[in-house]
């Protein structure tokens, strides 16, 4: 039993020799208030998105129509194309169009016979058709229900 004490002993002891003096005393709590990582984890990027915007803002190695090194961005490229493109293929136009200025707003009209319908609830509920009518008129301007 002597020679286990004494083996766990030295191995603690080795533990202690290799262990830098100050890297106990930074083990404590955080103080109330206190926050040792304001900024949190920084985020890790690596979503197809963004290695795409990445990869639009380089320069292909390339040549252009008289065998010079190209000079434009993947981005620069593709809207070159993309205007070629609208050029014979309409819906690619309109694509284009509904991405620049947004999509063109079609107005909806509703309309609502409330006449009609507080009379039907004034008939359900057993009340006066007008008394209905002019809480429903009195609440649809901004008044609270009596």
């Amino acid at each position: 039993m002597a020679k286990i004490k004494a083996k766990i002993r030295i191995s603690h002891k080795h533990a202690q020799h290799r262990m830098h003096p100050n890297s106990l005393a930074n083990l404590r709590p955080p103080q109330p208030g206190e926050n040792r990582n304001p900024f949190g984890r920084p985020p890790i990027d690596v979503s197809l998105t963004s290695l795409l915007k990445i990869e639009l803002e380089k320069v292909p190695p390339t040549k252009d129509k008289n065998g010079k090194p190209n000079t434009r961005t993947w981005r620069e490229l593709l809207v070159q194309a993309w205007l070629i493109g609208a050029v014979k293929n309409p819906i690619l136009l309109k694509e284009i169009l509904d991405r620049t200025d947004g999509k063109v707003s079609q107005p909806i009209r509703v309309s609502l016979d409330v006449r009609a319908e507080a009379e039907r609830l004034a008939e359900e509920l057993g009340l006066e058709p007008g008394e209905v009518i002019k809480e429903a008129e009195r609440i649809m301007r901004g008044g609270h229900p009596s």
